[in-house]
């Protein structure tokens, strides 16, 4: 978490045919719910087959990401916390417990 704006990287896995049979955007700008909750788009990744997205927003938490896209009645599979960055090769990651 950033100290000085007390939001963290949020991201959000969704498939795209789920967004489009929704008609919701890609890039989901601005609007009164994220405003609301305090939830910063950022960026968003697609699988090379164009199926699947990665988003990631800047958020107080977790939950203010998905209160925010229900309430925009935007669909997402699943929502976590995170910090972006390279993973170094070697590095333990959790339940690597066999190493």
């Amino acid at each position: 978490m950033d100290r000085g704006s007390g939001l963290t990287d949020v991201y959000v896995a969704r498939s795209a045919n789920a967004l489009r049979a929704a008609g919701a955007n890609i890039d989901t700008g601005p609007t009164d719910c994220f405003r609301m909750h305090r939830v910063q788009w950022q960026e968003t990744c697609v699988s090379e087959d164009g199926t699947q997205l990665i988003c990631r927003f800047r958020a107080p938490d977790a939950e203010s990401v998905r209160l925010a896209l229900r309430m925009s009645g935007i669909p997402f599979d699943s929502v976590w916390t995170g910090a972006s960055g390279r993973i170094e090769p070697g590095a333990r990651l959790a339940g690597d417990d066999n190493r």
